[in-house]
């Protein structure tokens, strides 16, 4: 895959999205939840991402509840490889569907379904099972995950009885507290396991002879992407919630990662939510991640060695993305028809501090990357 963004963040992305967000059921047969939106997302690589998206669940019965859910992602850039720049353009579309099934037993609620994701050179089917229970009259809720996901990966043009195989399997567990009237407190142990092809298709290495005056392109010999077939991730994530008032809330969350190619990462997020009266409620977050590379990681290579990369985002790197959302609510026909909107904008600042780039012909230290994220979303209930 390319590493450009999707509306969904999080690596592994298809089987992650959907874990925990199964609906609810509401208290009624007939009871029906829709969201629409489009997303857009532009940064500095001359990479843009229109994305838009629907989902919608409904009660069969009051205990059962069903959704269905699709979205495209229209990628333009002026080069195939968003990583490096080193190849022609493409425009091409992803489309992604999903269906789930959720079941609320008083107590217990239970979860799973399917996503499938297709484009010209991935496929990626995932399914998911996730379970909850509320203990000590809902002051405390514990949760468990399943997911599964097999991807199919190639090259534009290439046939896909040659595409390579990946397999990914991830296991959640996650508490949440009620610790007073105000504060709300959840952390969330994240296991993944990945095996098969792990590198893209798309990046070749340059090795060069020596690191001697940055050498040129034309001394270069490229050889290809080269990852393990194996990883296995650890994620560890706490949150806070803080009720300050009747209308002001904050947020603070804290997500420490390490896996076995040896990168090492941390991000805090703090945030607020004001509610402006008038049912308008303002949203504004920011976020600051940093993380260390992988051990096989270099900047320049001059050994062709086992494992060999070119993908930034497996290099050591500073990122921060500001948020600031807006939520006006309405009534629609009576109690029971309620619409929100979301006006939201991001602005995305990433530093790669140790990747270099072929701008002609003469290897130099990358620029940062800079990206904003405009979105409209939709909200419907009845």
């Amino acid at each position: 895959m390319r590493g450009r963004p999707t509306r969904r963040p999080w690596i592994g992305a298809a089987l992650v999205a959907a874990l925990w967000t199964a609906p609810a059921a509401a208290q009624d047969a007939g009871d029906t939840h829709v969201e629409a939106g489009i997303t857009y997302y532009g940064n500095d690589d001359h990479l843009s991402v229109t994305s838009p998206w629907v989902t919608g669940d409904v009660n069969l019965a009051p205990e059962v509840n069903i959704g269905l859910g699709w979205t495209a992602d229209t990628i333009s850039s002026a080069t195939i490889d968003v990583v490096t720049s080193a190849t022609p353009g493409f425009r091409e579309t992803r489309h992604e569907v999903s269906a789930n099934v959720g079941g609320d037993l008083r107590t217990v609620r239970l979860g799973g379904g399917w996503i499938g994701s297709f484009e010209s050179d991935t496929h990626s089917n995932s399914f998911f099972g996730s379970g909850e229970v509320d203990l000590l009259k809902r002051n405390l809720t514990f949760g468990l995950g399943y997911g599964f996901a097999l991807y199919r990966v190639g090259q534009q043009g290439e046939p896909q009885a040659i595409w390579r195989d990946r397999f990914v399997h991830q296991i959640d567990v996650s508490a949440t507290a009620v610790l007073s009237k105000s504060t709300v407190a959840a952390a969330t142990y994240t296991l993944q396991l990945m095996r098969g092809y792990l590198a893209n298709p798309y990046l070749d290495v340059p090795l060069f002879p020596s690191e001697v005056d940055l050498q040129v392109r034309s001394r270069a010999q490229w050889v290809e992407s080269r990852h393990p077939s194996a990883k296995n991730r650890h994620a560890l994530s706490a949150q806070v919630r803080q009720g300050i008032r009747d209308r002001l809330f904050l947020k603070l969350s804290w997500r420490g990662y390490l896996d076995d190619w040896g990168m090492r990462s941390h991000a805090v997020e703090l945030g607020a939510s004001v509610d402006l009266g008038k049912k308008v409620v303002l949203e504004v977050s920011d976020r600051f991640h940093w993380q260390s590379s992988v051990s096989f990681y270099r900047s320049i290579y001059t050994v062709n060695r086992d494992f060999i990369t070119r993908d930034r985002r497996l290099g050591k790197l500073m990122s921060n993305i500001a948020r600031v959302a807006l939520r006006p609510r309405m009534e629609l026909g009576g109690k029971r028809g309620r619409a929100e909107m979301v006006f939201a904008a991001e602005f995305h600042w990433t530093h790669y501090a140790d990747f270099m780039v072929l701008e002609g012909d003469t290897l130099r230290p990358a620029r940062d990357s800079l990206a904003g994220v405009g979105q409209v979303a939709f909200a419907w209930d009845r």
